[in-house]
């Protein structure tokens, strides 16, 4: 159980824990985090090179089952302030996951089927550099599609994360479902990893 006194524990020893908003909690019997579409659990890391630079390398992995489709996007990942500046993993309204900065979406071409768990890594290599982004899910490495425009990254303006849902807690990217065993990495995972 990674909670203790309404705070998700940074297991990492590096103290960045996180704190429950709203409709998130823990369910000790399915040992995931749990969201209603009203909550989340946000911390900070420390991936940002200096201030207002690009993000540094980074990689994400968890496990998630979502409830129910959205008209929008379910917000599973995000980090870096306001949308502009931003990185996120989602399952968007077509329930395909994918990754986001500021309008330029990256998707697999898999469906996800409500209910059902899915492993999930994203590896970044940092910088102008979104393209080069990798999304494993359940292991197997994806081809990948491009939505938007403007490949070029944002500047990422703020060191905060957040699980089911963005940062800012716009209305209509909440997450309905659960999450259990994120990890956060400052690298990027080989494909052994």
């Amino acid at each position: 159980n990674p909670t203790f006194e309404g705070a998700v524990r940074d297991t990492s020893g590096r103290g960045n824990d996180g704190v429950f908003y709203n409709g998130a909690s823990y369910d000790a019997v399915e040992k995931a985090l749990v969201f209603d579409g009203t909550g989340r659990v946000q911390g900070t890391h420390n991936f940002l090179e200096t201030p207002n630079s690009n993000c540094h390398t980074f990689s994400v992995n968890l496990w998630f089952n979502h409830d129910i489709a959205d008209p929008y996007y379910n917000v599973i990942f995000h980090t870096g302030g306001t949308t502009g500046n931003s990185l996120q993993m989602f399952v968007n309204s077509s329930d395909q996951i994918g990754v986001s900065k500021g309008g330029y979406d990256i998707n697999t071409s898999i469906v996800s089927i409500h209910g059902s768990w899915y492993h999930v890594v994203w590896t970044y290599p940092g910088g102008d550099v979104f393209n080069a982004s990798k999304i494993y899910v359940n292991g197997v490495l994806q081809t990948l599609t491009t939505a938007g425009s403007d490949p070029v990254l944002h500047k990422v303006t703020s060191s905060e994360f957040a699980l089911g849902d963005q940062v800012d807690a716009l209305a209509g990217t909440s997450f309905n479902g659960s999450i259990s065993n994120f990890k956060l990495y400052d690298y990027v995972l080989t494909a052994s990893e």
